[in-house]
């Protein structure tokens, strides 16, 4: 599950690889940028926390109705 400033944003997968992290979150909302920059800022956080080169792949999902 992907939170971006307390709202659900989407779905999130994360895979280990050996030197590597690669995160693909399935959006279920529009972001702006500063909502994206936060998701790489976490990834990136995430990856220096493990010792491993973060990608993160954003890619557009069904959208939930209220």
């Amino acid at each position: 599950m992907a939170i971006v400033d307390g709202q659900y944003a989407g779905t999130m997968h994360r895979t280990l690889q050996a030197d590597a992290v690669a995160f693909v979150v399935e959006l279920r909302r529009d972001l702006d940028d500063s909502e994206v920059a936060a998701l790489h800022d976490a990834a990136g956080r995430y990856g220096r926390f493990l010792d491993l080169e973060p990608t993160l792949t954003l890619t557009p999902g069904t959208r939930c109705e209220a």
